[in-house]
């Protein structure tokens, strides 16, 4: 039997002139209080060690900054184990070297086991508008096995996309992380024209969405701030039957939550047949 988490989500504010290191003390003080709240599992927003756009600088200063990062991710690790917590370090910039020494740029995710060991890296798929012309896309949804059973990653725009999602729950993953640094006005004066709150009426509607047409549960953690600065948070926990049982107002803060889903989840696929319907052999979509 799986265990059911303590979930803290940390919706840090991450300046767009903010460095690895900076960061990191910030989010360690948050992190830090989470586990003193009782937390097992921690969530950070995307880009939480830093808004750096590698597609603008020169490559010296691309490579300092990854190197900066990668620092930082293990200053995470040292405290997931210290800590005894699970991590996921919101998503950060990854310079990545091939055998034939080429580098690649990729918007990444990890999660960190209460030992300090990585068990997966994702790298966004789906990039969002200029951030394609900062980073090569992923190409790999999978999952993998924690203490609160089989788990996916997903980063921001892949949200947008249920075919990312139906592929990490055809590997079985209970539960899909995603890491996110959405603002307001992501939707440009036409779509701000036609509705100021567009944003968040797309997440609150596509998140819970995804949470019932894929049974599983979806833990979002957004970047939090001031809403004049266009934040407006909706991190939140979200689940078959329930939808949000966790939903956070725009602000930089965090909070601990008990989320129990083991049982739900058992019973959402005994009336809807999701995930046997989309393993069956006769599926339409292989």
């Amino acid at each position: 039997m799986f265990k059911d988490p303590n979930v803290a989500l940390i919706q840090l504010n991450v300046p767009s002139n903010a460095r690895p290191a900076e960061q990191y003390l910030r989010a360690e003080t948050f992190v830090r209080e989470s586990a003193r709240d009782g937390a097992d599992l921690i969530v950070l927003p995307e880009m939480a060690l830093g808004m750096h756009s590698v597609s603008n600088n020169a490559h010296e200063d691309r490579m300092q900054f990854c190197q900066e990062v990668e620092e930082q991710i293990q200053h995470f690790q040292t405290l997931a184990k210290e800590l005894n917590v699970n991590i996921v370090p919101g998503s950060f910039a990854e310079a990545l070297f091939d055998g034939s020494g080429n580098i690649s740029y990729h918007n990444t995710t990890c999660y960190i086991d209460r030992t300090g060991s990585i068990l997966q890296r994702y790298r966004k798929v789906n990039l969002w508008g200029d951030e394609r012309l900062a980073f090569t896309a992923g190409n790999e949804h999978l999952v993998f096995e924690t203490e609160f059973g089989k788990i996916g990653l997903l980063i921001c725009w892949d949200l947008a996309f249920p075919e990312a999602f139906r592929l990490l729950v055809k590997q079985d993953a209970r539960m899909i992380i995603i890491p996110t640094h959405w603002k307001s006005q992501d939707c440009g004066p036409k779509g701000l024209a036609h509705n100021p709150d567009s944003e968040r009426t797309l997440i609150n509607s596509i998140i819970c969405a995804r949470a019932y047409e894929q049974n599983v549960c979806v833990v979002y953690c957004n970047a939090g701030g001031s809403a004049e600065d266009g934040y407006f948070g909706c991190s939140q926990i979200t689940l078959p039957f329930k939808g949000p049982v966790v939903l956070m107002s725009g602000e930089e803060q965090y909070g601990v939550h008990k989320v129990e889903f083991g049982t739900l989840l058992e019973d959402a696929e005994e009336i809807w047949n999701i995930r046997a319907d989309v393993n069956s052999p006769s599926w339409y979509l292989k």
